[in-house]
């Protein structure tokens, strides 16, 4: 088992490595917890690159839409997004003040979840380093519904667990 709270950027791992990117500023950074670059060459023939973040869907943003929310009481949004191939990124072009991240549809992953920042930014960096090393994939083979199921359940029970709950069977 992997300690959360000993993650740090950049992982290297069996499958690929990840990055921590920083969030720059600006009215768009507000609702950002953390962004992580996620280079795993063997998940996906035609692309290499993703990008896992993590938001808060807050009411009343200046310059945003209401958020839709998944269920009543959710604080944050996880995504998984494939980046275009024609626009790879690296950390040092993501902290540039022009970057625009020009990434795929459909969303590989957009669910919601009840928490706080900092449980979220454990979350996300295990996430980075489960796909970093082979241990989940960032890109959905079988379908977006079992890959999405998957990751929820993940999600759900790692937040549990840094919470010290019970482990469900």
């Amino acid at each position: 088992m992997v300690d959360l709270t000993t993650i740090t950027s950049p992982v290297y791992g069996e499958a690929g490595e990840a990055f921590e990117l920083p969030i720059r500023p600006g009215h768009d950074a507000a609702q950002s917890v953390c962004h992580w670059l996620v280079n795993a060459p063997g998940a996906h023939p035609l692309w290499s690159q993703w990008v896992i973040a993590c938001v808060r869907p807050d009411d009343d943003v200046p310059g945003f839409p209401p958020p839709h929310r998944q269920f009543e009481g959710a604080t944050h949004e996880v995504l998984i997004v494939a980046v275009n191939p024609d626009h790879p990124i690296t950390p040092e072009l993501a902290a540039q003040s022009d970057y625009e991240l020009v990434y795929l549809e459909p969303v590989n992953l957009a669910s919601q979840v009840t928490a706080t920042d900092d449980e979220m930014r454990l979350v996300v960096a295990g996430m980075a380093w489960a796909c970093a090393h082979g241990v989940m994939v960032p890109e959905p083979w079988l379908g977006y519904g079992s890959f999405r199921e998957a990751w929820l359940t993940t999600i759900v029970k790692t937040l549990g667990h840094i919470r010290g709950e019970e482990h469900a069977p």
